[in-house]
């Protein structure tokens, strides 16, 4: 990643050309992440998309990644909180989408979208 901004003079600024640079870099690295996961959603189980496959995919301690966007978070406290838990006690990686990464979740996969160790049948 590109940190134009970064100087090395000012400690300050360069935290925040340091900050800006990872999640930038971060975003990036989600949106492909994704989009990967979308394309792949329907042919091998690997993936699960949307909140209710992400929680039956929990249930079988499948899930190998899950990210959710803050809307999903907002509109489903409690589910999505159960649904990291769950995930981490089975040790997943969990993130919540950087903004620039939220539109692929909220516009297709309501906000949450998991990669799976194995697959387990219709996660989609």
């Amino acid at each position: 990643v590109l940190a134009e901004h970064l100087r090395m003079d000012d400690p300050a600024r360069d935290r925040e050309a340091l900050r800006t640079a990872l999640h930038a870099l971060r975003a990036r690295r989600q949106h492909e992440r994704i989009e990967q996961w979308r394309e792949a959603a329907f042919e091998g189980g690997r993936v699960a998309v949307g909140f209710e496959g992400a929680q039956k995919a929990a249930e079988r301690g499948a899930i190998a990644e899950l990210i959710f966007s803050d809307r999903a978070w907002r509109e489903h406290p409690v589910e999505v909180e159960a649904l990291v838990r769950r995930a981490l006690a089975d040790g997943a990686r969990v993130e919540i989408a950087e903004p620039d990464a939220v539109r692929d979740l909220d516009g297709t996969v309501d906000g949450v979208i998991a990669g799976l160790r194995f697959p387990i049948g219709s996660a989609a």
